[in-house]
């Protein structure tokens, strides 16, 4: 009965371990969209202004 609690215990928390780098990903990747967005215009505009 123990060992089968122990499993549920480590299952429960590999998942949020899961959900919990699914979400930083998420916002990482984000961020790094947004970041590559603003440096492609600002890069873009330096070589229309040249």
């Amino acid at each position: 009965m123990k060992f089968i609690n122990l499993f549920g215990s480590i299952l429960k928390l590999l998942m949020y371990v899961t959900l919990t780098i699914r979400n930083k990903q998420n916002d990482l990747m984000k961020w790094l969209k947004k970041n590559t967005y603003y440096y492609i215009v600002i890069n873009n505009s330096s070589v229309k202004s040249l």
